[in-house]
């Protein structure tokens, strides 16, 4: 990150980067968490069921319920890692380049 504020990126552009970075690897995880929820959920859940006597569970997961809690998790990384990357306005530049040696 001091390597590009030292070359003259804006450090809104930065931090937009860095959260977009997060953002993408929380969405990648998201999706398939969701995707592995609807495949997983009913025989696991439907065993553990029956060692109680429940013996019929089926749930009803699709890809429209899983929406929210994806856009939840994705929207929750972008935002708090946008907001940990302010700290790059607080660094002098000078900082920077001693830090590099």
């Amino acid at each position: 990150m001091g390597i590009y504020q030292t070359l003259g990126f804006h450090i809104e552009w930065l931090r937009s980067l860095f959260a977009l970075r997060f953002g993408i690897v929380a969405f990648i995880g998201s999706m398939i968490g969701a995707i592995l929820s609807m495949i997983l959920t009913d025989p696991l859940v439907a065993a553990l069921m029956r060692m109680f006597g429940i013996s019929d569970f089926t749930s009803n997961l699709s890809i429209g319920s899983s929406v929210l809690p994806v856009s939840a998790v994705v929207g929750c990384f972008v935002l708090f890692s946008w907001l940990a990357a302010g700290r790059l306005k607080k660094i002098d530049l000078a900082i920077w380049i001693n830090m590099e040696k």
